[in-house]
């Protein structure tokens, strides 16, 4: 019941969340925009420029973006990835344009450097590949056929931030999609509309509205800018028109006040209303441009002594980290997967994403501002890329990056803190051309960071830290310590930044921390650091989870960590000052060929039953599931633990009742809706059922005990769009003759796809704990698709959907 109940609310959430989504997508159209994302070639070339790669006349792959070539050979095990250049050409016809107008290529994200040439000439190009860049290619055009050439290189380069060496994987390509545009002869830039709401309370609100328009006409225009600002369910609330005359300049800026908004809706975690204000440019009496952004109205603080207090109310952040990575399509990944993942933190309870470690798509931010999700986006510096060894550059390229990252996200409500930098004082342990240093390598201890590097550093986080404040005056900044925490205070770098936020080794759960010169002990380390900073707004960036890696399926491990995950949170709850953080990790994640096994779900974004033990304490509908699996041996004795919200929750053995559970709360008591345990309970073969109420709901959760497998079940969660980005997930269940899931099952499985689409990763794949998933993904064809599991001593399973052409 709990399951059938979850699904329904969930598929109808998305089914509404997919069409805002896609209408925030039109209404945010500045004039004409067409998908680009079709019809690429790909090659590896070391070639630096146009004529050497022609002359290669290299013959090149099919791909739809968005692409990475490290999809197949940067996996588990492999730790020698393909890093440089790969070429991208795409032959297009131009669409016509009227007199005046603009033809623009958006690139949303290519990583890391890239440069841009149509028809040979040089379009533009841009180091750092995590924001969005517009390139204006009219000049360049030819009549017919167009070719556009593009050059990525996905090498370390610190004008681009990410370090030579870090802990995931920098994936090559045009990585996230690309767009083009029609604009006429003035337009707003891609960054155009900066939305400020400086005084906000629950009687009034303040708009603070900046335009930036972007003129190619020599002669200028007579323009006229005007602003609708809308209430949450449409009508509106205010309309201001200004004058914009663009003679001799190409960049023009227009501030504009807005009325004062009585009674604004408040947007929160809870409750992320927003209204939306249509910014319209008028020449005469056409609109040449326009769009819609969206302004959620909320007034917050971190405090010393309460902690996140949001509109008026203490908050305690909840959430996790989380990379963009899927095993077959690392990090170049559609938009249907960041709507899932954004829409799978919700429902586990998240009101908080920390962005490790570098600047999310708009669409995730997106989704963040309409599902209540709070976030600290952070900048693509990691510890290894703060070194006195890149010099001044470093320091003079960290406001580019700054800027560009504030421009293109400050408008979203849900970013609360930009974060500067991951670990400051942390050293990789390796160096550019030597590799990783292992524990015994003498070289190790020399290229840790010294206390002659400390100036350097004080200067370089200090410019972060201004550059966000110029950049935008209304957020804090914060920075990330670790384990060497203490060297942050001997070096003044924690009276920096407006928060300090702690990694796992600077939190030190699970372990008690002693102050060697006073000799007192603390349970919980950061006790200490408010000992010393009472003024220091405290929370935790990375934690929890970081002690505790194990694969989904591996049962055993499950109690541990969801009793080592209350201990922690309880110990976060139990001080009010102290503002909660994100978890290390939400998913399992690849990093330099090795699985780093931290997530509350697996790499496949498969449930670990300790993603129910956060579901039970965060989320506000209804969660009955008992804990593992009902197949151990004959007599033995065993515990039973159900993560729930339910109340009168009893638990029965074949028919025969156990009892209630005993809560654990009196352990935990600083945590809502803790798990109930059933001590000692003597197995028996059978059907072990769980009985509980939500409201006026009745809800039930069953473990059976499983035969051999004999079968496999394949479900699909959508059928595809045809446009060569779209996924599907195909989830795969081991099952006994009577259909029942085989928990303690692991399987080696062969995957085969025919149709119009093809498999995301290896055809071979390993079931754990009875379940497994596997990614399809569009190959921009309409059709049918056949999805076939083969399997040693099991039958063969095939199931069928389709792909679908949107126009």
């Amino acid at each position: 019941m709990q399951i059938i109940i979850t699904k329904m609310m969930l598929f109808t959430f998305s089914f509404i969340l997919f069409a805002q989504m896609t209408r925030a997508e039109t209404d945010a159209t500045t004039c004409t925009k067409f998908d680009f994302n079709r019809d690429w070639t790909f090659a590896k070339s070391e070639a630096d420029g146009v004529a050497d790669f022609e002359k290669e006349n290299m013959s090149m792959e099919e791909v739809f973006l968005p692409h990475s070539w490290n999809c197949e050979d940067m996996v588990v095990g492999n730790k020698s990835p393909y890093e440089g250049i790969g070429w991208y050409r795409k032959t297009f016809i131009a669409p016509a344009l009227e007199k005046g107008q603009r033809l623009l290529i958006e690139f949303e994200g290519v990583n890391n450097l890239y440069k841009v040439w149509v028809n040979g000439g040089y379009a533009g190009g841009r180091n750092g590949g995590f924001l969005p860049t517009l390139m204006d290619i009219t000049d360049l055009l030819d009549d017919g056929e167009n070719t556009i050439l593009v050059r990525v290189d996905s090498r370390f380069d610190i004008t681009a931030a990410m370090p030579a060496n870090i802990d995931w994987n920098r994936y090559g390509g045009i990585t996230r999609p690309v767009w083009m545009h029609i604009q006429e002869h003035a337009y707003l830039t891609s960054a155009g509309v900066e939305i400020r709401t400086p005084e906000v309370t629950k009687a009034s609100a303040s708009t603070l509205v900046k335009v930036t328009i972007h003129e190619e006409s020599l002669n200028g225009s007579e323009l006229q800018i005007n602003h609708t600002l809308y209430d949450p369910v449409g009508n509106i609330v205010s309309t201001t028109l200004n004058s914009l005359n663009t003679k001799y300049s190409r960049t023009n800026r227009v501030e504009t006040s807005l009325p004062l908004v009585a009674n604004p809706e408040l947007w929160s975690d809870t409750n992320p209303i927003q209204y939306s204000l249509k910014t319209e440019v008028i020449e005469g009496d056409k609109v040449i441009d326009h769009r819609i952004d969206r302004i959620g109205y909320r007034f917050y603080r971190f405090d010393a002594d309460k902690g996140f207090v949001l509109n008026g109310e203490s908050t305690q952040l909840r959430g996790a980290n989380i990379h963009i990575f899927y095993p077959g399509l690392g990090n170049a990944v559609p938009e249907r997967f960041h709507r899932s993942e954004m829409e799978l933190m919700k429902e586990m309870g998240c009101n908080f994403m920390r962005t490790a470690h570098y600047p999310r798509p708009k669409v995730v931010l997106d989704l963040c501002d309409e599902l209540g999700i709070l976030v600290m986006e952070e900048q693509p510096y990691w510890h290894g890329s703060v070194r006195a060894h890149h010099g001044e550059e470093a320091i003079d390229n960290a406001p580019r990056l700054i800027n560009d990252m504030v421009s293109h996200h400050r408008n979203h409500p849900s970013i609360i803190a930009w974060n500067t930098v991951n670990e400051v004082m942390i050293a990789p342990y390796f160096q550019i051309g030597l590799g990783h240093f292992e524990p015994n390598d003498p070289r190790r201890k020399a290229w840790m960071i010294n206390n002659k590097e400390y100036p350097y550093l004080r200067r370089h986080l200090q410019k972060m830290v201004d550059s966000f404040k110029e950049a935008d005056p209304d957020r804090p900044v914060s920075m990330v310590v670790g384990g060497s925490w203490k060297k942050n205070d001997v070096a003044q770098m924690t009276s920096v930044a407006d928060i300090v936020a702690y990694n796992g080794g600077a939190m030190r759960f699970g372990s008690e921390f002693k102050d060697l010169e006073t000799g007192k002990i603390y349970d919980f380390q950061p006790d200490y650091y408010r000992e010393l900073y009472p003024e220091r707004i405290h929370m935790m960036s990375e934690g929890v989870l970081n002690v505790y890696t194990y694969e989904r399926g591996e049962w055993e491990k499950e109690d541990e960590a969801w009793r080592f995950s209350a201990d922690c949170w309880n110990q976060m709850g139990e001080r009010p000052w102290f503002s909660g953080g994100s978890m290390w990790c939400f998913t399992d994640y690849s990093a330099n060929g090795i699985l780093r096994l931290h997530g509350v779900v697996d790499r496949y974004r498969l449930k670990k039953d300790l993603f129910h033990f956060y579901e039970a304490m965060w989320a506000d509908y209804p969660v009955l599931h008992i804990m593992g699996h009902w197949n151990h041996e004959s007599g033995s004795s065993q515990d039973i633990v159900v993560f729930t919200n339910c109340s009168d929750v009893e638990l029965s053995l074949n028919g025969k009742s156990l009892g209630k559970g005993v809560p654990s709360a009196k352990d935990y008591p600083n945590i809502d809706k803790t798990p109930l345990v059933w001590k000692s309970i003597t197995f028996e073969s059978g059907k072990l059922e769980a009985k509980g109420k939500y409201g006026i709901q009745q809800l039930a959760d069953t473990r059976i005990t499983a035969g051999k497998p004999t079968q496999i079940v394949l479900k699909a969660s959508n059928e595809l769009i045809a446009d060569g980005r779209d996924i599907s997930y195909i989830d795969i269940m081991l099952c006994d003759k009577k259909g029942n899931r085989c928990y303690t099952s692991n399987s080696e499985l062969k995957i085969e796809v025919n149709g119009a689409a093809k498999l995301a990763g290896s055809n071979e794949i390993t079931v754990a704990g009875g379940m497994a998933r596997v990614a399809i993904r569009s190959n921009g064809e309409s059709g049918e698709i056949t999805i076939t599991a083969f399997g040693k001593n099991l039958e063969k399973e095939e199931i069928t959907i389709k792909s679908i052409k949107i126009v």
